[in-house]
């Protein structure tokens, strides 16, 4: 049985990396005040993650299927998250509309749980 897990913040565009291997690292940033729904992200490690962007009013724009790479908390509690893929599983031309923006993050990813045997 899988449940699916929808997990939303309000961040800012980290920066982006695509390395002659195809290996693409996209990063955000977000306020203390994102701090519990980011670690809620925990959740999501060893899964296959679509990350969705909103910008305003605008129509949510998928970014592609990730894996978490890395999630670290500054002095401050300000939480990062940078996630990793291959340009196969990306949209990487969209990743310059971020720039600047405050966006909302959309992070979703389908758990398999596992049915116990009481016996």
């Amino acid at each position: 049985m899988a449940e699916e897990i929808k997990i939303k913040a309000i961040g800012h565009y980290n920066g982006h990396s695509v390395k002659a291997n195809n290996m693409v690292d996209l990063s955000f940033k977000f306020d203390y005040d994102e701090l519990f729904n980011v670690m809620e992200l925990l959740k999501m490690l060893g899964e296959n993650i679509t990350v969705a962007v909103k910008r305003g009013d605008n129509k949510p724009q998928v970014l592609g299927t990730f894996g978490i790479k890395e999630l670290k908390v500054d002095s401050e509690g300000k939480p990062m998250v940078r996630l990793n893929s291959t340009t196969d599983y990306v949209d990487i031309v969209n990743f310059g509309d971020l720039i600047h923006d405050i966006l909302t993050v959309l992070f979703k990813t389908k758990l398999e749980s596992e049915e116990s045997d009481d016996v």
